[in-house]
C-alpha cells in the first residue's frame, strides 16, 4: 500500500528538477479523488490533451481508465500508446 510505485520528476519551476517517490497509496487515493470530483462513471467519455506520462494524464486520465471507471479518447501522437489511425479509445 505504501509501497513506491515510481519516481516523479518536479517541474523545476524554482530551481532543479528533483525525482519524488511516489507510493502506490498516492496513485490509488489520488485518482479516486479525481473520479469522485469530476463525477465520472462508465458512461463518460474524456478526452485526453496532457502527456499521459504527466501528473495530470496519469491521475486524470490512465489510472481512471485502468479502474474502468471511464473511457479516454487520446487525440494525436503519444510516446505511451500505439495510435491507431488519428484516435485511441483506452478503457471499459
Amino acid at each position: 500500500w505504501n509501497a513506491p510505485a515510481c519516481v516523479m520528476y518536479t517541474s523545476g519551476t524554482t530551481g532543479p528538477s528533483k525525482g519524488v517517490l511516489v507510493s502506490q497509496h498516492y496513485f490509488l487515493t489520488g485518482a479516486q479523488a479525481v473520479v469522485r470530483a469530476g463525477g465520472w462513471g462508465t458512461d463518460d467519455v474524456l478526452y485526453g490533451a496532457v502527456p499521459l506520462f504527466h501528473g495530470s494524464g496519469l491521475l486524470g486520465l490512465v489510472l481512471p481508465s485502468i479502474g474502468s471507471v471511464c473511457t479516454i479518447l487520446l487525440d494525436g501522437p503519444s510516446s505511451t500508446v500505439l495510435l491507431l489511425g488519428d484516435q485511441v479509445v483506452i478503457g471499459s
